[in-house]
C-alpha cells in the first residue's frame, strides 16, 4: 500500500467537510432559535406577574377608599388618578424615577417592555365602577401569557384590555345573603356552635363599625423602607382577636451607580411604641463592589403584614 494512498483515507474531503459545518450550523441556528422562543416565554410570563400584581394592587387601593374613607364604589374617586398614583407614598408601589427604571433598578407600574408607549389606564361610569388596562400592540410572543389574566380580551387591533373591579364584589353589601341560593336571609343567622367552611371570602364588622377580610389573618399589606412610622389606629381586629404585625425583607437597594457582590444577616423588625404605632426597621450586612468592604445597611424595601391573631 502506498504512502499517498494512506494518507488520502486518513482525511476529509473538501465536501465532507463544508457538509460537517453546514449540519453544525443547523444545530447552532435550532439551539438559538430554541433559546431566543424560552427567554421570550419566560419574559412574557414575569410580565403577565407584573400586570397581575398591578390589578392586585389597585383592588387595594379601590378596598380602602371604599371601606376605610367610606367613599362611594360608585364614583371614580375610588381608583387612583393614574396608574403611577400608586407609588405615592410607597404603599402600594415601591417609588421608581424614570432613569432608575432605565438603568433596570426598577419598574414602574405603567411599564411595556415591548414599546415605548404605557399601559392605558381608565375608569368605567359603571355602579361600581371599574378600571380598564390596555395593553398596547401586544407581539404574538407575549400574547399567550397575558390571555391568561383574569378578564383579559384580546382586541382585534392586538391591544390586550383588562378590567379590574371592586375584589369584594361592592354589590354584597346590597345583596341579601342566601343560605342556598334561594331563601334570603334578613335576619340573625345562628349556626349554633358550629364553624363555616369551605367560605371564600368572610368579612367582620369590627368595634368600629368597619368591614374587615378575615381569611388569612392578613388585613392589610405593603411596602415600607426603614423609618417608616405605622399608627396602631391604621387596622382594627374584632373582639377576641390582636394585632400583629409580619415583617419580611422585600428588596435590599445598594447606593445608586453600585451593586452588591455580597449580603448576609438581614433582619426585619419594627420598633415599637404601642398603643400609639411603630417604626419599621430594617438591617442587613452588605458587601459593595465599588469598596470591596462589608458594612450594615438600611437601605431597600420591608414587606408589612398587619394581622389578626388569637390571642394566646
Amino acid at each position: 500500500m502506498s504512502f499517498s494512498h494512506v494518507k488520502k483515507q486518513g482525511g476529509f474531503s473538501l465536501i465532507e467537510t463544508i457538509m460537517a459545518m453546514v449540519f453544525f450550523s443547523f444545530l447552532l441556528l435550532g439551539f438559538m432559535q430554541l433559546k431566543t422562543k424560552w427567554d421570550q416565554s419566560t419574559a412574557a410570563k414575569r410580565y403577565a406577574d407584573h400586570v397581575e400584581l398591578l390589578v392586585t394592587q389597585l383592588q387595594k387601593y379601590q378596598h380602602e377608599r371604599v371601606t376605610i374613607a367610606h367613599q362611594d364604589p360608585a364614583t371614580k374617586a375610588v381608583w387612583p388618578q393614574a396608574l403611577n398614583t400608586l407609588m405615592d407614598n410607597n404603599q402600594y408601589w415601591p417609588s421608581c424615577r424614570v432613569t432608575d427604571e432605565q438603568q433596570h433598578r426598577c419598574t414602574r407600574p405603567d411599564s411595556v417592555p415591548w414599546t415605548t408607549q404605557k399601559i392605558g389606564y381608565s375608569v368605567t361610569n359603571q355602579n361600581p365602577t371599574q378600571v380598564l388596562l390596555t395593553l398596547p400592540a401586544v407581539p404574538k410572543v407575549w400574547a399567550s401569557a397575558l390571555k391568561k389574566i383574569p378578564f383579559s380580551v384580546e382586541q382585534a387591533n392586538g391591544d390586550i384590555t383588562i378590567r379590574a373591579g371592586d375584589p369584594l364584589i361592592s354589590e354584597l353589601y346590597n345583596d341579601w345573603l342566601r343560605k342556598d341560593g334561594t331563601t334570603a336571609l334578613t335576619g340573625d343567622w345562628d349556626v349554633g356552635n358550629k364553624a363555616i367552611l369551605n367560605a371564600s371570602m368572610l368579612t367582620v364588622r369590627t368595634p368600629n363599625s368597619k368591614q374587615n377580610i378575615m381569611g388569612a389573618g392578613t388585613i392589610n399589606e405593603f411596602l415600607a423602607q426603614d423609618g417608616t412610622r405605622v399608627n396602631y389606629a391604621a387596622w382594627d381586629c374584632p373582639k377576641g382577636l390582636k394585632k400583629t404585625v409580619h415583617l419580611s425583607i422585600n428588596a435590599k437597594i445598594p447606593p445608586q451607580g453600585d451593586k452588591y457582590v455580597g449580603l448576609a444577616g438581614e433582619k426585619p423588625f419594627i420598633e415599637d411604641h404601642y398603643p400609639h404605632y411603630f417604626v419599621v426597621r430594617m438591617e442587613y450586612n452588605a458587601k459593595l463592589e465599588s469598596t470591596g468592604k462589608w458594612k450594615k445597611r438600611n437601605s431597600g424595601y420591608v414587606d408589612v403584614r398587619l394581622n389578626c391573631s388569637l390571642i394566646k
